[in-house]
């Protein structure tokens, strides 16, 4: 749940430090998290752990249709952890430039409804320039992104490209990921339907050849992945301040499947209570997260 400022409410609160800002428009937002897993897997001991994290977003935008985004974010176990840029955007029209989540995530959306595991579909970040659009009621992008921050064996820019539309609660998108280095993509396709109530989603993405991209890559360490991946999800509306999600992931890469359902509970305004349950190959974990958002 964010703020807006105007430029004039900004200004009388800055102004006693010397601070000044243009005709522009700032909203503030962001969230305190915390949250407890228990894992109880198909060998050894059972676990505990409580969770944190920390997010604080700042935007700004004036009537020319230049938009600046500045996202700090930490997060991490029972042990400190400290905030870091994680997001530094500028926009304008269709152009981005900066550091954000990566064109693929953004474009086929934060894969299935549920809260911890949300599906094979690279929620990777990079530093990219892009440009999106739509003609005829089919959207597209295109750009180029720079993977070196995770992946010190790449040192080449990365292309991209993507259209698909969204028509009537029903979404259908393609796209193409180039690692360069490697010399072979990714691609994926991703589709979704919404009504009554009720949303459904499922997607695939496979590859040229082996590069980072792909299931089974490790981008930080710079390990080519070669296999395909599919995910499935379905969110189910109960009432104003409740909803169920459940989802299943796949992987070739090690041939394991992942099953995972959550429960999301708006308890009062800007306060949201997640418990889950999340079943992999290795075992299975209960846990929750709760939200206080601003």
């Amino acid at each position: 749940m964010k703020k807006t400022l105007t430029a004039a409410a900004v200004c009388a609160v800055m102004a006693p430090i010397g601070v000044a800002f243009s005709d522009t428009n700032v909203s503030v937002g962001g969230y305190a998290r915390t949250g407890f897993n228990f894992f109880m897997p198909d060998e050894g001991d059972d676990s505990t752990n409580f969770t944190y994290r920390g997010r604080f977003q700042v935007d700004a935008k004036d009537d020319s249709g230049v938009k600046g985004t500045l996202r700090l974010q930490g997060d991490g176990t029972s042990s400190d952890g400290n905030a870091g840029v994680d997001r530094a955007l500028i926009q304008y029209n269709g152009f981005r430039l900066g550091y954000s989540d990566s064109f693929q995530t953004t474009f086929h959306g934060y894969g299935n409804p549920i809260e911890r595991q949300d599906g094979q579909y690279g929620y990777d970040q990079a530093s990219f320039i892009d440009y999106t659009g739509s003609v005829g009621g089919f959207g597209y992008g295109v750009g180029v992104q720079d993977t070196d921050q995770r992946n010190a064996g790449n040192t080449d820019l990365d292309f991209y490209i993507g259209t698909g539309f969204d028509l009537a609660g029903a979404s259908f998108k393609v796209s193409y990921l180039q690692d360069t280095n490697a010399g072979e993509g990714q691609y994926k396709i991703s589709a979704g339907y919404s009504f009554g109530g009720v949303a459904l989603n499922l997607g695939f993405r496979d590859q040229t050849g082996p590069n980072i991209y792909s299931a089974g890559g490790d981008s930080d360490a710079g390990v080519l992945g070669e296999e395909a991946s599919w995910w499935a999800g379905a969110k189910f509306s109960l009432n104003d301040a409740m909803s169920v999600g459940v989802a299943a992931t796949g992987s070739d890469a090690d041939d394991s499947e992942e099953f995972a359902a959550t429960l999301f509970w708006d308890i009062a305004p800007g306060l949201s209570f997640r418990p889950e349950i999340h079943v992999a190959d290795p075992g299975t974990n209960v846990g929750f997260r709760m939200y206080r958002t601003f």
